[in-house]
């Protein structure tokens, strides 16, 4: 494969556009499915299981209302990787512990 240089016109141009995507709703949602299917979550229809997620207010274990949207934890089996809860980060990690 040929070299391609980094600080080329087409190469920046290409980084402006990826990064572009990335902030837009469509690349944080595709990139937050992509997480979900490298942690082994299995899924029929993950574009369901995301509205499912971002329209969660509260922890379904402990009630806490939610402060951002980084506090949104999607819990799961890791046997069969079927999703269990949304949840907030301190019930993530202390679940069934």
């Amino acid at each position: 494969m040929p070299y391609k240089d980094p600080q080329s016109p087409a190469a920046i141009a290409s980084n402006k556009r990826q990064k572009k995507y990335k902030a837009s709703p469509k690349g944080k949602k595709r990139s937050k499915i992509c997480g979900w299917r490298h942690q082994g979550i299995k899924d029929a229809d993950f574009d369901a299981l995301h509205a499912f997620v971002l329209g969660e207010t509260n922890c379904m274990i402990c009630d806490k209302k939610y402060e951002n949207s980084q506090d949104r934890q999607v819990d799961h089996d890791h046997d069969d990787g079927s999703v269990r809860y949304i949840c907030c980060r301190n019930c993530n990690s202390n679940y069934l512990r």
